[in-house]
């Protein structure tokens, strides 16, 4: 986004093909956190890993946020509802119960 004669940063989505595809040999599971990184930039880093059949942690996707807000994770969770999740099929999903992640689940 620009402001006048400065560039602001919102947000930076990234998911590769190979994993939204391999997903479907993963256990129905997802695991969702979210950490701070410090440095020049305080940003958060939005993370969904999945548990594969071969007892591993399995990246799918993740998000670099100015902040967390209601909109951020509402936007960063709505992907597996869009292009992974298959609606026949239960999912289990572990996370911090972050206030803002169980407003999104309620």
């Amino acid at each position: 986004m620009v402001d006048g004669n400065k560039t602001i940063f919102e947000v930076a989505f990234w998911a590769l093909c190979a994993s939204i595809d391999e997903f479907q040999y993963c256990y129905p599971l997802i695991i969702i956190d979210s950490t701070h990184i410090y440095g020049k930039y305080k940003v958060k880093l939005l993370v969904v890993v999945a548990y594969n059949m071969n007892s591993g942690v399995y990246p799918l996707y993740f998000a670099i946020v100015e902040e967390e807000t209601n909109n951020n994770w509402s936007c960063f969770l709505d992907f597996p509802r869009r292009y992974m999740i298959d609606s026949q099929t239960g999912l289990c999903i572990i996370s911090d119960r972050h206030t803002m992640i169980k407003n999104y689940m309620a």
